[in-house]
């Protein structure tokens, strides 16, 4: 490895421990610092995972997969670079930044929840009201459908009912009438009786007085 090649490792590693001192802080600043300590740990070490295969391949590239030992260091002294020149600056730049950053956000999350979102949830309340009203109204109708049954069943058990009553009362009369004819049949043959029970005796005294006059006669 010569001396040019030497050199651009050099400014490289340089600049990649500034890099890596940039993108810390971007996620900090907009990810990290809103999370609790342990999300934010790991966060920290997925960082620095996907910042090592990085580096690695961006140094692959420069150095033909020749990492020395020097470039770690150099690494650490960037990163130690940027923090102490510009991590104030940075900082100062970097509030107005997040507030715009904030403030974009903002708006297309209600550009999107306004013209999207709003919609939708207008319509599904409004077909959620419709829907309730439906069933409680078909729920109604069911019920008076299912009283209106009852009542129905009800009047035809009574019918039912009276009608049977009507038939044993029916029955009963038809009963009585054939009842009343027997007595009446009855009573007259015992009439017809008495009658011809009557003519017999008059017959029969009217034979003695015949009798009683002949035997006088004689």
């Amino acid at each position: 490895m010569n001396l040019i090649e030497q050199y651009r490792v050099f400014i490289s590693s340089l600049l990649i421990g500034v890099y890596l001192g940039v993108t810390y802080d971007l996620l900090f600043h907009f990810v990290s610092s809103k999370l609790n300590k342990i999300i934010r740990s790991i966060i920290d070490v997925l960082f620095f995972v996907i910042q090592a295969l990085v580096v690695f391949r961006f140094m692959y590239k420069i150095n033909h997969a020749i990492i020395p030992l020097y470039t770690y260091f150099l690494f650490m002294f960037g990163f130690l670079i940027y923090h102490y020149f510009a991590d104030d600056y940075y900082k100062k730049r970097i509030e107005p930044l997040q507030y715009l950053v904030k403030k974009i956000f903002m708006m297309i999350k209600k550009s999107l929840y306004w013209g999207f979102i709003e919609p939708y949830m207008t319509i599904y309340t409004m077909l959620k009201k419709r829907f309730i009203k439906f069933k409680s109204w078909f729920i109604k109708k069911r019920v008076k459908h299912k009283i209106k049954k009852k009542e129905r069943k009800k009047k035809r058990a009574k019918k039912k009912e009276e009608k049977k009553i009507k038939k044993k009362q029916k029955k009963e009369e038809v009963l009585l009438k054939k009842k009343k004819r027997r007595e009446q049949k009855l009573n007259k043959k015992e009439k017809k009786r008495q009658i011809k029970m009557q003519k017999k005796n008059k017959l029969g005294d009217g034979d003695a007085k015949k009798q009683f006059q002949t035997d006088q006669s004689w």
